[in-house]
């Protein structure tokens, strides 16, 4: 008998096992199961979203009271990224359009305008001066 039961494990093993049908009480625990499933999953969805909710209110509220400062964290941010932006601008882009995008900066940089009004002849002479020799 047990080279039978072996005999009989050893070909489900190489055929896989016989089909046949759940019984009711298998088909009810199946279906127990899923709609347990199904519950714990629409439990854990309505958990999420309310939690989700709760915290876009919290977070509307936290943001409504703090509006001023908020408005100068953002007004600081624009400044910064303005400032940021036209450096990396002018790295990239030649002196005379880099100087045409904002003087405020360049007065920073070059000084007083009274102080390049002095220095603006004498590159023009070196420019003159570097044409002619070329």
């Amino acid at each position: 008998m047990r080279a039978m039961d072996g005999m009989w494990s050893l070909c489900q093993s190489v055929r896989g096992p016989i089909y046949r049908p759940n019984t009711a009480r298998e088909e009810q625990t199946i279906t127990q199961l899923r709609t347990a499933r199904s519950m714990r999953e629409s439990e854990r969805t309505a958990t999420v979203r309310s939690a989700y909710s709760r915290y876009l209110t919290e977070d509307f509220a936290k943001r409504s009271s703090q509006g001023q400062e908020a408005e100068n964290e953002r007004a600081l941010a624009r400044e910064y990224l303005r400032v940021r932006a036209h450096k990396v601008f002018t790295e990239h882009v030649p002196e005379r359009m880099a100087r045409s995008h904002d003087p405020q900066i360049h007065i920073a940089r070059d000084g007083p305008p009274s102080a390049r009004k002095e220095s603006v002849p004498d590159a023009k002479k070196q420019r003159r001066r570097s044409s002619q020799v070329a």
